[in-house]
């Protein structure tokens, strides 16, 4: 990567039109491991990835299916399928019952010598991985033949050959820059056919050459590109998210997600999950009142600690009398701070709807200054909300990007002014009024004009 904008100005003038000379050439073999079977955890997943349905969704049709005897046990952690279910039984009867499945694939796999699954190491002493039974099924709903089809070829995968991959860097050297090229190829499909059109590789063909050969330059492109910041969790990263940090089991952490969106502690939008300001409201006063409570590690531990009860490695009365020592402290924070705490997250609650008030109309002085968005266009607006009644139109535009937050006062144009957060906590302070002879953008720290004996 080149940083400065004179160093591209060179490179660009002193490889135009030039000729390269392949000065590296690296090629290695990677195999590519059959996939591992599903536990409930991975085809939440892999469902949201490939058919974009949230974690609660993908539980409920498992169930379904499990119910119609059509798959094992979904609730389940563990990526082992023992020898017990019957791999040559179930083949059987998928070839037989399923016309979708390709039956010579099936028989190609009977004809191992060793029918065995690649498996991963995750074990559930009480259920095997899910797989499909082969029963014949009656009519099933779209989401469930989807469903039941994943579960099925993922089955069938587990069975196939390691694919081979063939990854190439070639290094060519123009009048002394090095630019890299790179192929990939793939030497043995093993086993992506089997679970095709869940999984490929995308391959990159790059022409026979020998280092010291000779190369034209017809171009040489530049990209400007910008340090991202990290991606938003979707529902299938925070599943990811909170099996790695040990909140909740295999069978709650859906309905937890779910419950978040349900109240409204989170939205779930094109780019990913965004939380409220009714979310940041109850978390934001947790860590003023308890902040013992927000953190994950004290979830992970009762996690954790019920495991090792239900395993036999912990008398579950030691673990009573501390969970009673330990949680003594924050549910007296709670009861002493009972009322303060009940008023902040009242406060939340007021302006985590589709409409919240940011003070009293300018124009009518009746109706209160309302943010909204708009069902149709999604954009989001300031309106009078006595519109309908008294006909005031006072209206006013808002960024359409960012959180807004209640401010302290009132601009001394009398329209409301709004604190605006951006990507890395950047606050802004915005007047709505677009006419204001105060109107402009300011960092949260500036001195807008305010009038001290108004507030929001």
């Amino acid at each position: 990567a080149v940083h400065k904008f004179s160093e591209i100005q060179e490179i660009l003038a002193t490889c135009r039109n030039e000729k390269g000379t392949i000065k590296k050439i690296i090629s290695k073999k990677k195999k590519v491991n059959p996939p591992t079977p599903f536990n409930l955890s991975d085809l939440q997943k892999e469902a949201f990835r490939i058919l974009k349905l949230s974690p609660s969704v993908t539980l409920s049709v498992a169930e379904s299916l499990y119910l119609a005897a059509l798959i094992s046990y979904p609730r389940t952690s563990s990526k082992k399928l023992p020898p017990s279910i019957g791999y040559e039984k179930i083949l059987d009867l998928l070839s037989t019952n399923y016309a979708a499945v390709d039956k010579s694939i099936i028989q190609e796999l009977l004809t191992q010598q060793h029918l065995v699954p690649h498996q991963g190491t995750e074990e559930d002493p009480a259920h095997p991985a899910i797989y499909p039974t082969g029963i014949k099924h009656k009519k099933l709903s779209t989401l469930q033949n989807k469903i039941l089809d994943l579960i099925i070829k993922r089955f069938l995968a587990t069975f196939g050959d390691s694919a081979v991959t063939n990854n190439t860097e070639v290094t060519i050297n123009v009048n002394g820059h090095d630019f890299i090229a790179k192929g990939n190829t793939i030497l043995n499909y093993g086993w992506i056919p089997i679970y095709e059109p869940y999984f490929s590789i995308k391959e990159t063909s790059l022409p026979n050459l020998a280092k010291g050969d000779s190369v034209e330059v017809n171009e040489v492109p530049v990209l400007e590109d910008f340090i991202k910041p990290l991606a938003r969790y979707n529902q299938a990263s925070l599943l990811d998210k909170m099996e790695i940090e040990g909140i909740g089991t295999k069978s709650t952490r859906a309905e937890t997600i779910n419950l978040l969106i349900k109240r409204k502690y989170i939205i779930q939008d094109k780019i990913g999950l965004e939380p409220t300001q009714l979310g940041f409201t109850i978390i934001d006063t947790m860590k003023k009142f308890i902040p013992d409570i927000v953190t994950t590690k004290l979830t992970t531990f009762l996690e954790s600690s019920i495991k090792r009860v239900e395993e036999g490695e912990l008398d579950i009365i030691k673990l009573q009398r501390y969970l009673e020592k330990s949680l003594m402290n924050p549910l007296n924070k709670i009861k002493i701070n009972e009322l303060a705490i009940g008023n902040e997250i009242k406060d939340g609650l007021a302006t985590s709807g589709d409409k919240w008030s940011l003070g009293k109309c300018p124009k009518c002085h009746i109706g209160e200054m309302v943010l909204i968005k708009s069902n149709k266009t999604h954009k989001r607006f300031l309106a009078c909300s006595k519109f309908r009644v008294t006909g005031c139109n006072a209206i006013a535009l808002v960024p359409q990007f960012g959180l807004i937050k209640k401010s302290n006062g009132i601009c001394t144009c009398g329209w409301p002014i709004l604190n605006v957060m951006f990507k890395r906590k950047r606050t802004w302070k915005i007047c709505v009024n677009r006419s204001c002879r105060e109107n402009r953008t300011n960092k949260i720290e500036s001195n807008h004009n305010l009038d001290p004996n108004t507030s929001i």
